[in-house]
């Protein structure tokens, strides 16, 4: 691609650019590379990045010097400093002067620099010595001091004419047009010649300041001297340039250089007049006689790489950037040639580092986070390829190949949701886009969300077409319960009948489809064109024992392993076959030959723990898979083999131990997930379940087994709200009607009854006639004062999953709708059947108070022997003792009660009376009053407060509280009040 395919984008300025100008850039990108592949998209950034806005200036505005005309670059301040070292001695002024002069004729400028500022020690008022300084500063390229020196010599004295020329030049080399224009090139004593280069610096700075008629008159007045200075010729030609006649000027210009071919001002006039007329050629050639006649003149060499860099002579530039660069390591612009070039050289670990470097000491502009951000691409550091690009994702303009460079580096690191955003705006065209969108169906899946998975599938159907990606697609669709799925992968094994990868895929799709002749069929002509292959011949096997063609499969199974006499899947598949037979001693002996060859297969080791299984006696089974694993412990398969089978032997925590080793992350088998969270589960290690569950859902947030394990612990734990929110993410992306029944669940248990009501009035009618969705139509109807409603549907769940939770709904239901002997039967049912769930032992000995004390009593104490701190046992038992008059053994239960809740009403009210069975009203007013004060709702604790108090003569406080009180129960209100009719 030239530079003239790019020219007519939009220039980019090395410092900032304004918004519109980064659009109409972008702009420009996309159109230049609209059919360019990822891994040219260095090219087009690079190109537009590097066109410097030379030519554009000179016809605006062209006025003379380096640190005027060239205004694309900064000027690079190189000049040194010196430490002036104050001498001891006793020398004069005029000695060091005479010193610094005899330095001077050596060529020892740095000397004669140390020993004039001696002298200024001595006599800061010298003229002399300033103008000496100055000249040498001028020589040196120190303008500014050069400057500072040699106005200060003016101001002492010093002939004007001297110093003029010098100043001149000084001003000059440090933009000071205003100072410069008001020199006085007729200055009495100047030569002709001076007065003609004075005059030609004075006449840059007027141009630009734009004063042009001062210019013309000036360019008059320099033509009128009499001299052949070439000065005087570069006076003459900017009558040409102020009148735009460029082509004019330059050849004037090219007549003075024959005259002066090493003057730097001809020189410099020269290459900009080039570059006025897009002569990028001539003005290469002039900046080098530039660099050779000042080969250290800072701005022309930055100058010059600029242009190189623009007219993309990257070898050309690279020493004048590598010189520049040791002046100035970390100048932004610098480090952005630099990172360029070596993009250019394909050595992007290099570059990423400059363009970093760029990035951070003020060059940050979009191209180069661009060019940053593929460079960490091609070197594989996917996080900083998405940390630069993604700042970039919403200026890039759609279909930007920065845009599929960001989207596949978020695939990479597994980001598949974001990079689903990105690869909404990219138009789908070739090769690379058909991979993304499949990459990103795939991820979509491992997470589980199967919305926007569908989404890329039909992405990729748009434009896939090879076999590859063909086959990718009908995986993918498949995966997604889409049978369609199968013509991608007939299309594809018909593009590539020799791959195997694909005949394999397509074999397994007509097998779960129960596609058994279309199947047969692809085992016949995979067995004609690949006849000395073992998995036609498995296939045709597996086929033909699916349909019970025994004595065919056999066969088959045969045929395979004599093909491939050393490989393990021919004679797993004749050992399954002999299972089916029947034949479970010959499976039993062959499976033990198998494992002899193959230690470490995990099938072998599976079907030789089902079948020691069957046979009654695991034992031998077990200790060959952990033996397995001793040998091969890094073999991931062979570790979730052996968890699966003691998860089966129902050894859960030799399960999670078998699978802690396992470092667990994006990539890790979906069975790991699955197995590890059952295994927690089942050995009731509910926070580290919930953990796993957690970590699961962060890498697969979609995936419906790690959602349900999630929920399952967030409802143990009653963390309904918490549970909402699961269920509410996961609908927006994947529909599921188990989440749905779920999700009208939580909703009814976080109080959102009429939002739970509308969630089941959707569900589709045999949903809701589930026992669960009743279970849920309970607690509405509960919760609107519907109890026998509640009960008939509490009765449903119940009947279907008699656990704890339904047994409390329905035996709630049953009390509120005054059906108490059935619910007092239904928990003792229960109970008897289930002895040893405390809960349900406790629910049924707080109804047995009223009822049976005694067994209440007997409850309560076996209760209290499982777990001696449980508080209701407690306080409930210290009551039963209280009633019964038993106060010594009331007292030390009803303590323990109030240690483990003192802030509970009831269990202070319990010991409080027991207190006052014993005569301690102190004791038990001092208890009372560290919950009365705060507001106690209990009635029955209040007015058990208030008996106390009439009882130790404090009636006045006694009638206060009881007016004071918002009662809530009218009787225990009129006990009180007849407290005082009594007194």
């Amino acid at each position: 691609m030239s530079v003239e395919s790019v020219i007519q984008c939009p220039k980019i300025s090395f410092s900032t650019v304004s918004g519109r100008e980064l659009a109409n850039a972008f702009g420009c990108i996309e159109k230049v590379c609209a059919n360019s592949a990822i891994s040219q998209l260095y090219d087009i950034m690079a190109m537009v990045a590097m066109i410097v806005n030379l030519r554009d200036t000179l016809k605006t505005k062209i006025s003379g010097g380096q640190g005027s005309m060239l205004k694309v670059v900064s000027r690079l301040a190189v000049a040194g400093s010196v430490l002036a070292l104050v001498a001891c001695s006793g020398q004069t002024s005029e000695e060091h002067l005479n010193a610094a002069r005899q330095f001077i004729q050596a060529n020892n400028n740095n000397a004669a620099v140390l020993e004039l500022k001696n002298a200024l020690q001595k006599d800061p008022s010298s003229a002399v010595v300033r103008f000496e300084l100055g000249r040498i500063y001028v020589e040196q390229g120190q303008f500014e001091g050069a400057e500072k020196e040699l106005n200060r010599a003016l101001e002492l004295g010093y002939d004007s004419a001297e110093i003029l020329p010098l100043l001149s030049v000084a001003y000059k080399r440090t933009g000071a047009q205003n100072a410069l224009a008001d020199l006085n090139h007729a200055e009495t004593g100047l030569s002709s010649e001076e007065s003609a280069k004075v005059g030609y610096y004075k006449l840059l700075a007027l141009v630009d300041l734009q004063k042009n008629d001062e210019a013309n008159a000036l360019i008059d007045e320099v033509a009128a001297l009499s001299t052949s200075s070439v000065y005087k010729g570069l006076a003459e030609s900017y009558r040409a340039i102020l009148n735009e006649d460029f082509a004019g000027a330059l050849e004037q210009v090219k007549a003075l250089r024959a005259q002066s071919p090493d003057n730097e001002d001809i020189l410099d006039l020269l290459v900009k007049l080039h570059l006025s007329q897009q002569q990028q050629e001539e003005a290469v050639l002039v900046f080098e006689d530039m660099l050779r006649v000042n080969p250290d003149n800072v701005e022309v060499q930055f100058t010059f790489m600029a242009l190189l860099m623009d007219m993309r002579r990257f070898e050309q530039a690279k020493p004048i950037i590598d010189k520049l660069i040791a002046l100035s390591p970390d100048n932004g612009l610098l480090n952005q040639f630099k990172g360029i070039v070596l993009s250019s050289d394909e050595d992007y670990e290099n570059a990423l580092v400059h363009l970093e470097k760029a990035l951070l000491n003020g060059n940050d502009n979009n191209i180069v986070r661009l060019l940053a951000g593929f460079a960490a691409y091609k070197t594989e550091l996917y996080e900083d390829a998405v940390k630069h690009l993604g700042l970039l994702v919403n200026i890039l303009p759609a279909d930007h190949p920065g845009l599929r460079v960001l989207a596949d580096s978020q695939l990479l690191l597994g980001q598949s949701q974001d990079a689903t955003s990105v690869l909404d705006r990219i138009g789908g065209e070739g090769q690379s886009d058909a991979q993304l969108f499949t990459r990103a169906g795939y991820q979509l899946v491992r997470q589980g969300n199967l919305a926007d998975a569908k989404k890329m599938v039909e992405r990729g159907q748009e434009i896939g077409a090879s076999s590859e990606e063909l086959l990718q697609l009908g995986v993918l669709q498949l995966s997604l319960n889409d049978l369609s799925g199968l013509i991608n992968l007939e299309q594809a094994a018909e593009k590539a009948p020799e791959s195997v990868v694909t005949q394999q895929t397509l074999a397994s799709a007509y097998l779960l489809s129960s596609q058994f002749d279309k199947a047969a069929q692809l085992a016949e002509e995979w067995k004609a064109s690949q006849p000395d292959t073992m998995k036609p011949y498995l296939l045709a096997g597996e086929v033909a024992m699916k349909t019970d063609n025994l004595e065919l499969a056999e066969q088959e199974f045969i045929k395979a392993g004599e093909i491939s006499p050393d490989q393990p899947e021919p004679k797993l598949a004749l050992i399954s076959l002999a299972v089916v037979k029947g034949d479970k001693q010959k499976a039993t002996q062959d499976i033990k030959s198998v494992l002899a060859e193959h230690p470490d297969n995990p099938t072998a080791l599976t079907l030789n723990y089902l079948l020691a299984k069957e046979a009654g006696d695991t034992s031998d089974a077990i200790n060959t898979a952990e033996n397995s694993l001793t040998a091969f412990p890094d073999n991931e398969k062979v570790r979730l083999t052996l968890a699966n089978i003691q998860l089966s032997e129902r050894a859960y925590s030799d399960a999670v131990a078998t699978l802690d080793p396992i470092e667990a992350d994006g990539n890790t088998s979906i069975e790991y997930w699955a197995l590890k969270g059952q295994a927690l589960l089942r050995a009731n290690q509910l926070d580290n379940a919930l953990a796993h569950y957690t970590q699961w859902r962060s890498i697969a947030p979609f995936n419906k087994d790690a959602t349900l394990g999630q929920l399952l612990i967030l409802d143990t734990q009653l963390k309904f709200a918490d549970a909402l929110e699961v269920t509410e993410g996961f609908l927006e992306k994947r529909a599921d009607t188990q989440l749905d029944v779920l999700h009208a669940y939580f909703l009814t248990m976080t109080g959102q009854v009429e939002e739970s009501r509308k969630k089941i009035d959707g569900l589709p009618t045999e949903v809701k006639a589930l026992p669960f969705i009743r279970g849920v139509e309970a607690r509405i109807a509960f919760q609107d004062n519907r109890f026998a409603d509640a009960a008939e549907h509490a009765e449903v769940a119940y009947t279907a999953t008699p656990n704890l939770r339904n047994l409390a709904l329905f035996v709630r239901a049953l009390e509120a709708s005054k059906q108490g002997e059935k619910a007092y039967s239904t928990l003792s049912a229960y109970t008897e059947k289930n002895p040893n769930d405390p809960s349900a032992r406790m629910m049924l000995a707080e109804r047995m108070i009223g009822r049976d004390v005694d067994n209440a009593v007997t409850l309560y104490q076996e209760a209290l022997e499982v777990m001696p701190q449980n508080f209701i046992a407690l306080n409930n038992l210290a009551y039963l003792y209280l009633d019964r008059g038993d106060y010594e053994k009331a007292l030390p239960l009803a303590q323990r009660a109030v240690e483990i809740r003192p802030s509970m009403p009831e269990a202070v009210d319990t010991l409080a009376q027991v207190y006052v069975a014993q005569n301690e009203l102190k004791r038990a007013r001092d208890l009372y009053e560290t919950v009365i004060n705060n507001n106690v709702r209990n009635d029955e604790v209040a007015l058990h407060y208030i008996e106390l108090l009439v009882k130790m003569g404090e009636t006045v406080l006694a009638e206060r509280r009881v007016k004071d009180r918002k009662w809530q129960n009218l009787e225990f209100k009129a006990q009180a009040e007849a407290l005082f009719s009594k007194s």
